[in-house]
């Protein structure tokens, strides 16, 4: 068998993580891009891809790659192809993108795409929608650069973010795919308790454990390739089997703590859900409550945190708040937040920048206090 050309997005500012993460897991990579890698691989590296690389977006694969100019070529072309392997669900999502090309009217060539989807399936009832929401929607990216047009399916359903065990949110989640990349970095430390002093939603204790029992994201969601016709179940079977074996304990315990009473509780829930819960605790308590020093004295610890900052919050508390995690490093205790770049202002010592992302007009950083 043909091995596919995958192509896998990152958010801007995880490629250097995402790729020694990958060199870890024997996977290699054909080209570099900003923003994402390619791979030449079987069906064994899409399934590596969405379960074991916790900051990719998603995972592609290619489909068609040829030069068009007109719209009647791009009909005649399109009914050349056989698209009927991935036209098995009721909803389709035509994202298109067209750059520097004769074709640049992106939503004419989606509405030549659906019709010619609408014309394989068979099926008059099927929807074109804007977004991937659940598992009843294929994803079809279709990017034209000068001229050359690329037609890619996506193996992986709703965002690879989207774990599967995060059931409940709080008002202001941080990113799985950001949270796994800060574990990657820490991963060498040593350290025997995980504390979250804001833990909200417990995405930072949750997603650390998970990454250290190598956790597979099978274990609770699906995937887009579910539902193609060339889909195995008993290879997808035999390659979660396999995986099992290398799932662990967990290296650490983690503690979770926060002044909202909901976040507690949505905590918990997500813990039991990621059934984890056996390693992890969750308890209401104000950061300057906490008795750092005396959580510290008997077991190795770090503290890695998303403190509250944006609109929601006046910048007297955010700072306030800053400098208590400020004092808890003076305990000897390792200190890390992922927090907007301007806000780095508000601690009064230099901090270590560790690894930064950019998140939609806006830029995180993960330091070192």
């Amino acid at each position: 068998m043909k091995p596919f050309t995958i192509f896998t997005p990152v958010q801007l500012g995880l490629e250097e993580i995402t790729e020694s993460h990958l060199k870890e897991l024997d996977i290699k990579i054909t080209e570099k891009i900003k923003g994402g890698f390619y791979f030449s691989g079987h069906w064994n590296t899409i399934f590596k891809l969405n379960c074991f690389v916790k900051t990719l977006s998603r995972v592609y694969i290619r489909f068609a790659e040829f030069e068009v100019y007109y719209f009647n070529e791009l009909r005649r072309i399109l009914s050349e192809f056989d698209f009927s392997e991935v036209l098995t669900v009721p909803n389709i999502c035509i994202k298109v993108y067209s750059f520097r090309s004769k074709l640049y009217h992106e939503t004419a060539i989606r509405d030549i795409f659906f019709d010619e989807f609408v014309k394989q399936s068979g099926n008059s009832g099927l929807k074109l929608v804007g977004t991937v929401e659940d598992n009843d929607v294929q994803l079809i990216l279709v990017t034209l650069e000068e001229n050359v047009l690329r037609i890619s399916f996506d193996t992986s359903g709703v965002h690879l973010h989207k774990r599967g065990y995060l059931t409940y949110r709080g008002e202001a989640p941080i990113r799985e795919t950001i949270v796994s990349a800060m574990y990657y970095v820490l991963k060498t430390e040593n350290f025997d308790l995980l504390c979250d002093p804001c833990c909200g939603s417990g995405t930072i204790p949750i997603e650390f454990l998970a990454n250290s029992g190598n956790y597979s994201l099978s274990n609770h969601r699906q995937f887009s390739f579910m539902n193609w016709k060339s889909y195995d179940q008993e290879y997808w079977a035999k390659f979660n089997n396999d995986n099992i074996l290398k799932t662990t304990i967990p290296k650490f315990k983690a503690l979770g703590f926060d002044l909202n009473e909901k976040n507690i509780e949505i905590s918990g829930l997500n813990s039991q859900n990621s059934k984890l819960d056996q390693y992890c605790q969750f308890e209401q308590k104000n950061i300057f409550d906490l008795e750092i020093d005396t959580l510290s004295e008997k077991q190795s610890m770090i503290i890695v945190t998303n403190p509250p900052w944006g609109k929601r919050f006046h910048p007297i508390d955010i700072r306030k708040i800053f400098r208590q995690l400020e004092k808890f490093s003076h305990f000897n205790i390792p200190v890390y937040c992922i927090i907007p770049e301007e806000h780095q202002r508000y601690f009064s010592n230099r901090t270590t920048l560790l690894f930064s992302v950019k998140v939609a007009n806006q830029k995180l950083v993960f330091i070192k206090l």
